[in-house]
């Protein structure tokens, strides 16, 4: 089991640290920020990403847009219905997702992901792909509406695979 990082902060304090953050050198280290979803939407998107220009991913509809548009979609959608079995679907998915953590990392230091639902839904490893792809030289930032609970952190009830180098940060009002 992973040992995580676990730290409550308020939102002046937060800000304030996502700011150092974001000017410090890159490292292997993933915030997970963990908060109610006004929270997150109206303080931390709507306030702190804005003022500082640090880009806010929602991956759910940015992987939908992007798996969407491929041909073969309905044939996949209806080949899940049939068999029940969601490997093409998934792969398409992580192939997305990966896309676009790529394409976000390449133009930005630090980079805000949201509403990854899509992700857990079929077993995409979101925070060790960050980490990878983040290659120590980027930050990465993700928000959660989640349930953390010791050791485990739980988005709409699928728990949130981490690595030795997850902070989860509760934010406060």
């Amino acid at each position: 089991m992973t040992e995580l990082s676990n730290y409550e902060m308020r939102l002046p304090e937060l800000a304030d640290a996502l700011e150092s953050h974001a000017e410090g050198d890159g490292g292997k280290e993933v915030w997970l920020i963990v908060g109610e979803r006004d929270l997150l939407d109206k303080a931390i998107k709507g306030q702190i990403a804005d003022a500082h220009g640090f880009p806010v991913v929602n991956l759910n509809k940015s992987v939908s847009e992007q798996v969407t548009e491929q041909e073969d979609y309905e044939q996949l959608v209806m080949a899940e219905r049939t068999t029940g079995e969601p490997k093409h679907i998934r792969q398409r998915i992580s192939d997305a997702t990966e896309s676009i953590l790529q394409e976000q990392f390449e133009s930005a230091t630090l980079v805000m992901l949201e509403r990854f639902e899509v992700a857990l839904r079929y077993d995409f490893d979101l925070i060790p792909a960050v980490q990878r792809i983040a290659q120590n030289e980027k930050k990465a930032v993700v928000l959660a509406d989640a349930t953390v609970e010791g050791q485990h952190i739980y988005v709409n009830g699928a728990e949130l695979e981490t690595t030795p180098f997850t902070t989860v940060i509760q934010v406060k009002k």
